[in-house]
Parts: structure tokens; C-alpha cells; sequence
């Protein structure tokens, strides 16, 4: 898988999706849910479209999705979306790398230079690092919320938002602002401990500096 830099893709104008283990258990038809408590069953649908759309969206694969699920995934895209097995993937830690390398500062100074809005969960509002903010629900939010509207002017799109913010990269791949799927990178920033790795980072006071 290709490296992404995310401070770089800002200014790209494309948008980017985090496929992850989660994404793919619903596309593949799993029962059950995801880390967030998300249902697999309310997202197959959307995800299936996604992934089988012939659109422009930049694709980006989980590392742990890859080693214990290509086999499956592979299986699957044969049958149903060759055309993505054709595609550059890249890596989908691309803002978890940031945070290893203590470089987070790096990316919210290049976001400052666009006007931008981030889409999430209410904890997330307080991070305070785009112009304008979106609320979708904390759980299954790709089955509850409908269209979303952009405010005008917008340059950057952050979505934060689980399963539906891997499906508003292939909704907003035509359209005049980047799109980037942050996934949870936020939350230790706010004290949420989504994660082992995002606790661990908390609870020995770790996490490098946002601003």
C-alpha cells in the first residue's frame, strides 16, 4: 500500500476514504458491530455502492484489514468490483502516523489556511479546529442521516463519523473542496478513549500537542 500524506492532500481537491476491517465485515455481510457499536447490518447497503461505484474517490485500506481480511476482500472485488482491485490503495493510517510522529501541530496549522468544516459527533465540536461543524448521531449514523449540506465556501471537509464517513468520500469525490475521512484521530483530543491505542496515549500523556 501507498503512503498518504495527509498535510499535502489538503490542498488536493480529492477526497479520501479509510476502508477498514468495520467497513469491510458489512460489505462482506457480517453479523454483528463494529468497535463503535455500529451496526454491520445498517451499513451493507451503502458500503456495497460505494465500493462497487465507478467514481473517483481515493481509496485507503486499514493494515489490519489487509492481513487478516484480503483473502475475503480480494474474493469479493473479484466478483463484484474488479475496477477497485485496479486502483492504488494507500495506507489508511495516514493521520495515526501523524500522531506517532508528534506532527499533528503540522497538519491543523496547513488547515487553517482553508476555510473548513469538520462533520461528527457532539463530543467533537469543542476540538475547535475548523470554521464550522456538523453534528451527525454517535451510532449508526450512515443509516440515520440523509443528505448533508456543505456550507459555501468551504475548501476542506473532515468526516468523523464512522461508516458514514467512509460513504460521503465516494459522495463528495466530484465536488470542489477535499474530502478527508479522519476516522476517531480526534477523540483523544477531546478525552474520548475510542481505542486501545488512543487510551494508552491518554493515560501516559503522550498524545502530541493539536496546536
Amino acid at each position: 500500500m501507498k503512503p498518504l500524506d495527509p498535510i499535502a492532500f489538503l490542498s488536493s481537491g480529492k477526497s479520501v476514504g479509510r476502508w477498514g476491517d468495520g467497513e469491510w465485515h458489512a460489505v462482506l455481510g457480517t453479523r454483528g458491530v463494529n468497535v463503535d457499536r455500529c451496526s454491520y447490518a445498517h451499513a451493507t447497503a451503502d458500503l456495497r455502492r460505494c465500493i462497487t461505484a465507478k467514481d473517483h474517490a481515493v481509496l485507503s485500506l486499514q493494515p489490519l484489514a489487509r492481513r487478516r481480511m484480503w483473502g475475503q476482500i480480494r474474493k469479493w472485488l473479484e466478483r463484484n468490483a474488479k475496477h477497485r482491485l485496479e486502483q492504488e490503495w494507500h495506507d489508511s493510517h495516514y493521520l495515526v502516523d501523524l500522531v506517532k510522529r508528534g506532527r499533528m501541530k503540522e497538519f491543523t496549522k496547513e488547515l487553517a489556511k482553508f476555510k473548513s468544516v469538520l462533520i461528527g459527533a457532539a463530543h467533537l465540536k469543542k476540538l475547535g479546529i475548523t470554521d464550522h461543524f456538523i453534528e451527525v448521531p454517535p451510532r449508526d449514523a450512515i443509516k440515520k442521516v440523509g443528505k448533508i449540506s456543505i456550507p459555501d465556501g468551504v475548501q476542506v471537509v473532515l468526516g468523523s463519523a464512522g461508516f458514514l464517513g467512509t460513504k460521503l468520500a465516494h459522495a463528495f469525490c466530484n465536488r470542489e473542496f477535499t474530502y478527508m475521512d479522519v476516522g476517531s484521530v480526534f477523540d483523544p483530543y477531546v478525552g474520548r478513549k475510542s481505542r486501545t491505542n488512543w487510551t494508552r496515549m491518554i493515560n501516559k500523556k503522550l498524545l502530541p500537542p493539536l496546536r
